[in-house]
């Protein structure tokens, strides 16, 4: 899903997870899924590596269900590609904020984690808040 993502948005070039490095200022970014003031868990970009892991706090409650694409709670996701759960929190390149951007900052269009940074804190498809630390 997610290579459809990004063939679609990317003219059909391959996005190399070296691009997405060369152009993040920060190689080690986190980022917090929460649910109202309650960390769910947690997205860390290092070293070309998506990592996903629930927090203690959600370990240790029974409200919430894991997440379909995470459905081991002890267990640490790793994966050179972002998960279409986070990836689809990033909107069309047609949407107008995003497309304004783009158009300003062209360098920036394959890089996931940016535009996840700017455009990721909702979305429509779960309550779940995506804030960046």
């Amino acid at each position: 899903m997610i290579k459809n993502f990004i063939n679609k948005y990317f003219n059909g070039k391959p996005l190399h997870l070296k691009d997405i490095s060369e152009k993040t200022d920060n190689q080690d970014y986190q980022f917090v899924l929460k649910y109202h003031n309650d960390d769910i868990g947690y997205l860390d970009y290092s070293n070309n590596l998506w990592s996903f892991y629930y927090s203690e706090w959600f370990k240790n409650q029974s409200d919430i269900k894991a997440l379909l694409e995470f459905p081991k709670i002890e267990e640490k996701y790793s994966s050179n590609e972002l998960w279409a759960f986070f990836a689809n929190r990033i909107p069309s390149f047609k949407q107008p904020n995003i497309k304004e951007f783009i158009e300003n900052n062209p360098n920036e269009k394959t890089n996931l984690v940016k535009l996840l940074d700017l455009f990721g804190k909702y979305s429509v498809n779960n309550p779940f808040v995506l804030e960046s630390h």
